[in-house]
């Protein structure tokens, strides 16, 4: 099964990093039982920043990914509807890059690229 990518938060609490919340917890434990025998993950730890991490960075990206297969649409295309829905606009007018979005802009995205894919019948959360 290929899996969109979860972002969990870590806290280093006496000397080991643990889950932050709850909800990352659940997140991690279902990850994990959907996943094939065998199957191999990648992990990527980032110290994490007030704008955004990579892991929002890659979630979208992904979902873009997914829904652009199951749409049909080109992946710029796509791209392009999801910052128009999240209203990532600059002030000349033009698409904003999603790594020069904020930690909250990328949310954004990330909740259009979501409410598109629902709107398609292809859940993506």
């Amino acid at each position: 099964m290929n899996q969109l990518p979860i972002t969990i938060t870590f806290i280093k609490k006496d000397g080991q990093l643990v889950v932050d919340k709850s909800l990352d917890a659940t997140k991690v434990s279902n990850y994990i039982k959907n996943l094939e025998e065998g199957c191999k993950v990648d992990v990527t730890y980032q110290e994490k920043a007030d704008n955004h991490s990579l892991g929002q960075l890659a979630k979208v990206h992904a979902c873009i990914d997914e829904l652009s297969k199951y749409t049909g649409y080109e992946r710029e295309e796509l791209k392009d509807m999801v910052k128009h829905k999240a209203g990532l606009i600059t002030d000349t007018c033009e698409y904003k890059s999603f790594a020069d979005c904020s930690k909250e802009e990328l949310n954004k995205a990330i909740e259009a690229v979501i409410k598109i894919g629902e709107a398609v019948d292809f859940p993506l959360a």
